[in-house]
C-alpha cells in the first residue's frame, strides 16, 4: 500500500471540477471571490495533511526515516545512533613538596575559567583515572576527559585552571598540552542506514562485515580494518585474520576481544592490533594577507595549524595523504594569501627506533684486552635505556672505543637530542668504563615535499600530526658555536679576530632553510689556525623545545641561522664546588639521582648560553637549583665554588677568581661544569639530594 500524494493545485482544481458537475450555479471563482477563497481554505488544509501523512509513511522506512524516526526505525535491529565521542587530554596537579602521598580520585572536576566569547562559556573536565603524588614528589600527570560529548569541548593548552571543589593539599592545576578530540563526531542519518543495512547482511555472522559492525558499535572506535592474508601469503598462519583499530587502547581492549568472540566464525583465530601511526612533523610557511597586522600573525599561525591538524583528523586508515588536499586546507584559512613552502618529515612509531654512536673510556687496567659483549644494555641517568648492536673490544692500552646502539624505546621516546648527555657507568670484569655521545641519538626520518603528491599507508596504517610548526614570516635560527684551539699562538687576539668575521661571514650567507655544516666551518678556522681543534654547534628552533646537536644542523624551511653566541677559546676551565639539595625525607633514591640529573643539566644548559667571556654569577646557580619543584632547600655557600684550568697538567686551580657573587672568566677561557666522579675529589662539581 503506497499514499498517493496530492498537492494543493491537484486538490483546488478537483474541487472546482466536481462543483461545476455538482452545483452549477456556484460559477464565481474569481481571485478574491467568497467560493474561491472558501475552496483554497480546505485544499491548503487538506494538502497540508496529505504531506503530514507522506512523513509518517517515510518515517517507517531505512532509506527515508530521518532524525528520531530513523531512530526508532533501526531499533527494530538493535542499534542505537553513535553519539560522538568525548575530547580528551591531560593535566597536571601540583602540590608543595611533602612526605606524605596526596591522592587525586578518578571522576575529579576541573574547568576552563568562564569565557562568554567561547561555546559553551564554562568547559568541564573530569579524571578518568587515579593520580597519586607520591612522597617528595611535587605534580603528577593524569588523564582527563571532558564531561560533555563533542568536539566543542576541545581547549588550548594552559586553559584548564579551575578546581570547583579544590582538593586538599593541591595548590594548582594546568593543562600543559591541548585537550583535543581525536574521536568520532556523531553518527549522521547516512552513517546510520548504512551501518543497519551492514548489520543485516552481517545478521547470520562469522563474516567480516559482522566483525566491523560489532566493533564500530564501541565507544571510541573510528575505524575497524580487516586483512585476511590467505591469497597474499600462503605461508600465514592457516584460518587467521588481522582486525586494526583505529582507537584501540588498553582500557577498551578487554571489551574489543570479547565483542570479537561474540561474532567470530568458530576456528578462526583473531589478531587484534591497534592502528599503526605513521608520525608525521610538519613545517608550513605561508605568506598573510597585506591587512594583517604583525600583531596578528601569531593567531593566523594557530588557525593554519588547526586546520592541518582537522585534515590529519579526517585520514582514515590505509588513506593516502594527499599534498593537494593538504594545501587546499591551509589556503582556505582566511588571511592565508599563499603557501610559500610545506615540508614532511615521517617515521613510524612502531618500527623506528633512535640509533646512534657511544663512546667508552677507561682510565684503568689498560694493560687488559677488554671485550663488550652482546646483550649490553647502556642507560643515562634519567633512565633512558639503549642496546649495544655490535660487540667490540679495547686492544691493550686503548683508553676509547666507538659503539653503535640502538633505543630500547620506539619512536620519539627513545631519542637522545643531546650530546652533553649524562650515564651511568657501566662495569666490566672490574673495569669502570665512562660513556658519552658525541652526538644525539636521533631517529632517521624521511623528509617530503609537495612534489612527492602523495604518500601511501598500508591499511593497517594511520598519518598522525606530530609537531605542526607554521610561520607567516621567517623565524630565526640562534646558533651557539663554540670552538676549541689547541695552541693559539701569541697571535691568538687577531686569530680570534679574523676567526670571528669569517664565521659571520659565513652564518650571514646562509639563506632560509639552508643547513649549517661543521665542515665549512673547519675550513675557515684552518685558514688561520693550523694545529688541533674542536667544534661543538647548538640551535634552538622556534617553537620547539629542543636543542639540536649535530655535524649539521638542519634547519627548517621557516627558519634562517643567525649566530646567537660565538665562543672562541683556547683554555678549558671548569667549575667545582658542592650544592647540597634538601628534598622531602621519603623521596626514593631513584628520584633523589633524577632530581640532582635535573639540576645538573639546568646549569650545564645556564654555562652554554653564557656570552663570550662573560662572568658567571653564582647567584644563577642557587636560583636553578631552587626552581626544581622536588628541591625543598639548597645549602650554598658561594666561597666554596673554585675554577680550575684543566689545560695545565696537573690541573691548577685559579685562584681569586670568586669575589662571593662573580666567578671571573678571562680571555679565551670557556667555563665548564666539572664531573662529579673525577679522580681528584677537589675537582669535581658535586650535587647531593
Amino acid at each position: 500500500m503506497t499514499i498517493h500524494k496530492k498537492q494543493f493545485n491537484d486538490i483546488y482544481a478537483s474541487m472546482v471540477t466536481d462543483s461545476r458537475q455538482r452545483l452549477p450555479r456556484l460559477s464565481d471563482f474569481e481571485e478574491g471571490s467568497v467560493v474561491r477563497s472558501l475552496f483554497e481554505s480546505f485544499a491548503y488544509e487538506l494538502a497540508v495533511l496529505y504531506e503530514q501523512l507522506d512523513l509518517v509513511y517515510q518515517a517507517g522506512f531505512i532509506d527515508t526515516a530521518e532524525g528520531s524516526q530513523l531512530d526508532r526505525v533501526v531499533a527494530i535491529l538493535g542499534i542505537k545512533r553513535n553519539e560522538p565521542d568525548f575530547a580528551t587530554g591531560s593535566v597536571t596537579f601540583q602540590r608543595d613538596s611533602t612526605s606524605e602521598e596526596t591522592l587525586i580520585p578518578i571522576g575529579t572536576l576541573i574547568t576552563t575559567k568562564e569565557d562568554p566569547k567561547q561555546t559553551p562559556s564554562k568547559k568541564a573536565y573530569i579524571t578518568t583515572e587515579e593520580g597519586r603524588i607520591a612522597p617528595g614528589m611535587a605534580t603528577v600527570e593524569v588523564h582527563v576527559r571532558a564531561e560533555e560529548r563533542g568536539k566543542q569541548m576541545t581547549t588550548a593548552e594552559q586553559t584548564v585552571s579551575v578546581m570547583p571543589r579544590p582538593l586538599p593539599g593541591i595548590k594548582s592545576v594546568i593543562n600543559p598540552k591541548a585537550i583535543g578530540f581525536r574521536g568520532r563526531e556523531r553518527e549522521t542519518d547516512q552513517e546510520l542506514r548504512e551501518r543497519a543495512k551492514q548489520t543485516l547482511l552481517a545478521s547470520g555472522r562469522a563474516s567480516s562485515l559482522s566483525i566491523e559492525n560489532a566493533l564500530l558499535s564501541l565507544p571510541e572506535v573510528r575505524e575497524v580494518r580487516i586483512h585476511e592474508d590467505f591469497h597474499d601469503n600462503p605461508e600465514g598462519r592457516p584460518g587467521s585474520i588481522e582486525v586494526f583499530v583505529d582507537g584501540m587502547n588498553e582500557h577498551n581492549e578487554r571489551q574489543l576481544r570479547q565483542r570479537l568472540d561474540e561474532v567470530r566464525a568458530a576456528g578462526i583465530y583473531v589478531v587484534l592490533k591497534p592502528a599503526a601511526p605513521i608520525n608525521v612533523d610538519v613545517v608550513i610557511h605561508i605568506a598573510a594577507n597585506d591587512q594583517i597586522a604583525k600583531a596578528e600573525k601569531g593567531l593566523l599561525e594557530t588557525q593554519v595549524r588547526e586546520a592541518v591538524e582537522a585534515y590529519f583528523g579526517r585520514l582514515g586508515m590505509g588513506q593516502p595523504l594527499l599534498f593537494s588536499q593538504l594545501t587546499s586546507e591551509i589556503l582556505q584559512v582566511k588571511g592565508v594569501n599563499d603557501l610559500i613552502n610545506l615540508e614532511l618529515q615521517l617515521y613510524r612509531e612502531a618500527e623506528s627506533k633512535a640509533q646512534g654512536i657511544v663512546q667508552l673510556t677507561r682510565s684503568s687496567n689498560l694493560n687488559q684486552t677488554l671485550l663488550v659483549e652482546l646483550p649490553c644494555e647502556l642507560r643515562t641517568l634519567d633512565n633512558q635505556r639503549f642496546l649495544v648492536t655490535n660487540p667490540a673490544s679495547f686492544a691493550t692500552n686503548q683508553t676509547t672505543i666507538e659503539l653503535p646502539v640502538q633505543a630500547m624505546l620506539a619512536g620519539r621516546s627513545g631519542e637522545l637530542a643531546t650530546s652533553a648527555a649524562l650515564w651511568e657507568e657501566l662495569v666490566i670484569n672490574q673495569t669502570k668504563l665512562t660513556i658519552s655521545n658525541p652526538q644525539p641519538i636521533l631517529l632517521q626520518r624521511s623528509k617530503h615535499t609537495p612534489q612527492d603528491k602523495r604518500l601511501e599507508s598500508a591499511i593497517s596504517e594511520l598519518f598522525n600530526a606530530g609537531s605542526i610548526r607554521v610561520a607567516a614570516e621567517p623565524k630565526d635560527l640562534p646558533i651557539l658555536i663554540f670552538i676549541k684551539l689547541v695552541e693559539p699562538g701569541l697571535e691568538r687576539d687577531e686569530k680570534r679576530r679574523k676567526l670571528e668575521t669569517a664565521i659571520q661571514e659565513y652564518i650571514a650567507s646562509l639563506t632560509l632553510g639552508s643547513a649549517i655544516q661543521a665542515s665549512e666551518i673547519e675550513k675557515k678556522i684552518r685558514l688561520y689556525h693550523r694545529k688541533d681543534f674542536s667544534l661543538r654547534m647548538l640551535a634552538k628552533p622556534f617553537q620547539s623545545n629542543e636543542r639540536p646537536e649535530d655535524s649539521a644542523i638542519q634547519v627548517s624551511i621557516i627558519e634562517k641561522p643567525v649566530l646567537a653566541n660565538l665562543l672562541i677559546y683556547s683554555e678549558r676551565v671548569e667549575l667545582t664546588g658542592k650544592l647540597e639539595l634538601t628534598v622531602a625525607p621519603t623521596t626514593s633514591d631513584s628520584q633523589r639521582r633524577q632530581i640532582c640529573y635535573e639540576v645538573r643539566r639546568a646549569i650545564m644548559a645556564y654555562l652554554d648560553d653564557l656570552a663570550p667571556e662573560q662572568d658567571l654569577e653564582l647567584a644563577q646557580i642557587e636560583a636553578i637549583a631552587k626552581a626544581q619543584l622536588q628541591v625543598l632547600q639548597v645549602a650554598f655557600n658561594s666561597k666554596h665554588y673554585q675554577l680550575y684550568n684543566l689545560s695545565t697538567n696537573p690541573a691548577s686551580v685559579l685562584a681569586e677568581r670568586n669575589n662571593g657573587k662573580v666567578v671571573k672568566i678571562a680571555s679565551f677561557e670557556k667555563v665548564f661544569l666539572a664531573s662529579d666522579s673525577a679522580s681528584d675529589p677537589a675537582l669535581r662539581f658535586v650535587i647531593q639530594a
